[in-house]
């Protein structure tokens, strides 16, 4: 299965860079972020505050693995559930934080799969997202 996303990712990597007008996926408290740079490994984001976060590939791996492992779907969606506290975060927002140095980054990767087609997201609470 990793050989089959990683390829998947491959094949999308290089249109991150022309997105534009990015935002975190609720629809009531969504923030707008950009796409600073892409490298071979790494998304660098720039928050609408002005801080600098770079999204390591392997969160976005870890991220997707974790909706195909557990069968999420449109049918069955995943809770977004990304918090600063860890312990109050949901499965998904902590693999991703584990795979990307313990900073929270679910909040980035899932509108940028989605604006990509691979991810279909649920911006009413509780914030929702699913395998296209």
């Amino acid at each position: 299965m990793n050989a089959l996303l990683n390829a998947a990712l491959s094949h999308i990597w290089p249109r991150i860079q022309s997105l534009s007008d990015m935002k975190t996926p609720d629809d009531s408290l969504g923030r707008d972020f950009t796409i600073d740079d892409v490298g071979h490994d790494a998304v660098r984001i720039a928050t609408a505050a002005g801080s600098l976060i770079t999204i390591q590939r392997a969160a976005f791996m870890a991220a997707l693995r974790y909706l195909v492992e557990n069968g999420h779907g449109a049918s069955s969606p995943c809770e977004i559930r990304s918090n600063q506290v860890a312990e109050e975060s949901g499965p998904l927002c902590l693999i991703a934080r584990a795979a990307n140095s313990n900073t929270r980054v679910i909040n980035y990767i899932v509108p940028i799969l989605a604006r990509l087609g691979i991810l279909g997201v649920g911006g009413t609470r509780p914030n929702t997202t699913w395998l296209i």
